[in-house]
């Protein structure tokens, strides 16, 4: 047979192996959090506290006051309602603070996705200019120097075609130049 491992729960800095730790070192914040994360049901399982498991699998309410009602019985804990409404104004407090945290980094992560945008257009514009470069060379005909004269009356008007690609390609290089010439944004 397999051996079940046993976790141990941290209420309220202290490592409870079974119901009486829990009791004696009850932190309501604590055990609704492992409540919601599973663990608190996992702990009682895995000890076979099957009453225990069926108590704690029978909370069902989202409603922090019930469920606090419900953990103070489960484990003979006595709590007068006012108590139990501050500790969860603390707990409530406290996510509100993470899920502010959390935007905080949400706006960050858009502000590097925004500068990645950036650089992704600025790539595109290179990839432009390297393709007119790319033409330009390919266009330009090698010639041997002694065919080269013959067809140097042919290739005058080309070459003043070229010359407007080239001022073309001049003025898509400064462009790019201005834009990379940008002062970046730090990513932190």
């Amino acid at each position: 047979m397999a051996y079940k491992l046993k976790l141990n729960l941290i209420v309220d800095g202290v490592r409870c192996k079974n119901i009486e730790d829990i009791q004696d070192n009850f932190n309501l914040l604590d055990l609704i959090a492992y409540l919601k994360n599973g663990k608190l049901l996992k702990w009682a399982q895995v000890r076979n506290l099957d009453e225990l498991t069926k108590k704690i699998d029978n909370i069902k309410t989202e409603n922090y006051l019930e469920i606090s009602k419900q953990l103070c019985e489960i484990f003979e804990i006595d709590c007068d309602e006012s108590d139990l409404k501050d500790e969860l104004d603390i707990y409530i407090i406290e996510q509100l603070l993470k899920d502010k945290d959390i935007m905080e980094n949400l706006k960050q992560l858009k502000s590097v996705d925004n500068r990645i945008k950036e650089l992704e257009k600025k790539a595109l514009l290179i990839q432009d200019i390297n393709k007119k470069n790319n033409r330009i060379k390919t266009s330009e005909k090698k010639y041997s120097p002694k065919t080269k004269y013959k067809q140097n009356n042919k290739t005058k008007k080309s070459n003043t075609s070229h010359s407007k690609e080239d001022s073309s390609f001049t003025k898509d290089v400064l462009n790019i130049v201005k834009h990379i010439i940008v002062p970046t944004i730090p990513i932190y």
